[in-house]
């Protein structure tokens, strides 16, 4: 997760693969949105100061400062994060051999991250980002 407003310029062409959107939160721990009353549900890749990468959703909706804010007061050492998209379009599937969820995204009036809210309604996406598990050497 490279800021491209820092050092990060440089370090873009080292990588074979990007993904560009907006930084949410920035290596200062500043929220990097404006302050808006439009909530929806909200979607996010993360760093952890281990350099782990997290991506979290939410399951209500929520204004993207709120969401940033939120993040930060959260006990999970994040060090920057970009919002992905909002909305209808902040859907995630995963499937496992042993665990399975479906999220659609929701526009709303501001319900809290932590609480389910109703039912999203599922459109087409422009844009999808897979995260697939490598396989072992011997398959």
């Amino acid at each position: 997760l490279v800021d491209l407003n820092g050092d990060g310029a440089t370090l873009k062409d080292s990588y074979d693969h990007l993904l560009q959107s907006m930084m949410l939160v920035d290596d200062s721990g500043h929220i990097r949105v404006r302050e808006t009353e439009r909530a929806a549900s909200r979607m996010v890749l993360a760093v952890d100061h281990q350099g782990r990468i997290l991506l979290i959703a939410t399951h209500g909706a929520v204004t993207l400062a709120d969401f940033g804010r939120w993040l930060l007061q959260q006990e999970l050492g994040i060090v920057r994060a970009m919002n992905l998209d909002g909305g209808s379009a902040a859907q995630l599937a995963i499937r496992t051999d042993t665990f399975s969820l479906t999220h659609k995204g929701i526009f709303g009036g501001g319900a809290s991250p932590l609480s389910p809210a109703a039912a999203g309604v599922s459109v087409p996406l422009p844009a999808v980002l897979a995260i697939v598990a490598p396989k072992s050497r011997g398959d």
